[in-house]
């Protein structure tokens, strides 16, 4: 069919209607809404959402995307570090705050009156082990907003943005599951700087999923600084794994960081994802309830490990892989209401 005079009219009006729809990178036409992560977000289906925005006072952390909801709770004080050998930072008075606005997390959102995160040291979000939503991920991704607090020049402990793990008896340590973590760039050396890193279980031990390198793209007038933690900067973290595609990627942004440098490729390793029929203390924000990364063995009663010091919000988990360009995308409207260039 020929195509009439009235298709190249329209065809301007339609590609606009889209580009305000999927708000593309580069494009300011909702700059004076609140909340573009936010709907952003929705549009791309969480099974699990965790905005962290409650009010103080408040005990239960709101599922956005539906149940089960979360606990608050805070570990007892002060929350000691365990065996040296399982490098847990302690602390000395644990503590959660709600409500914070300043730093806000999603930085140039300051029209939205809900924009708050939580500040954490010693003190979690527990979802119910027995969340059916969070069962059997084989294809999944996480994503969230953090602020780390700690001082970053005491070298050589492991902090827990989140972890969703469990062991199969008889083992003693976890084996399934996956987790979230800030520790020692180099795992063989507790002196390197921190990076933010991915740990997930095989079915015989928990292992950290090692980012290729030499890192790509790498500029030598402007070297790849790798997947770092940067103390005091708001920064976005996200991971994919894909057992089909043997693919796993490590995402991150700041606002002073090259756009071109925020995919790292993991190497790919089995995965054995949590059960039904796993010992599991649920999904956990903030630390782990799970146990340590290293030998020895936990007591009888597991204890809190590895607390987050900082800030953090919009927690998410979505039982498919997110291409590179939506978290991208995800990434720099929570940097940039309008464009970052």
């Amino acid at each position: 069919m020929a195509l009439t005079h009235w298709y190249y009219l329209l065809l301007p009006l339609v590609v606009f209607a889209v580009m305000s729809l999927l708000r593309f990178r580069g494009c300011n036409f909702h700059a004076n809404q609140p909340d573009q992560y936010g709907t952003q977000v929705t549009m791309d289906g969480p099974i699990a959402w965790f905005r962290l925005e409650e009010s103080p006072g408040e005990t239960g952390a709101d599922n956005t995307a539906g149940a089960p909801d979360g606990t608050y709770g805070t570990a007892p004080s002060p929350l000691g570090v365990g065996n040296p050998s399982w490098h847990s930072p302690g602390v000395s008075s644990t503590s959660l705050t709600l409500g914070i606005k300043d730093p806000d997390l999603v930085p140039l959102e300051s029209q939205d009156p809900f924009d708050f995160s939580i500040a954490v040291a010693g003190a979690f979000v527990q979802v119910a082990p027995d969340a059916a939503s969070l069962q059997n991920l084989t294809e999944f991704t996480v994503e969230g907003l953090v602020y780390p607090d700690w001082d970053t020049t005491a070298l050589g402990n492991y902090y827990c943005v989140l972890e969703l793990a469990a062991r199969v008896l008889p083992a003693t340590l976890k084996n399934q599951g996956f987790g979230l973590y800030a520790g020692p760039s180099d795992t063989t050396n507790l002196n390197s700087s921190y990076s933010w890193q991915v740990w997930m279980g095989n079915g015989t031990g928990f292992q950290r999923l090692e980012e290729i390198k030499p890192y790509t793209p790498n500029d030598p007038n402007n070297p790849n600084p790798g997947p770092i933690v940067e103390k005091d900067q708001v920064t976005y973290l996200a991971f994919t794994y894909s057992q089909s595609q043997g693919q796993a990627f490590l995402y991150l942004y700041t606002s002073d960081r090259d756009l071109d440098y925020v995919a790292y490729q993991l190497i790919f390793a089995s995965y054995t994802p949590v059960t039904s029929a796993a010992n599991t203390q649920g999904l956990h924000i903030g630390l782990t309830a799970e146990g340590p990364l290293f030998p020895p063995s936990p007591p009888t009663v597991v204890p809190f490990l590895y607390p987050f010091i900082g800030q953090m919000c919009n927690i998410a988990i979505y039982n498919k892989v997110l291409t590179q360009d939506t978290l991208r995308h995800h990434a720099t409207i929570a940097f940039f209401v309008d464009s970052p260039g």
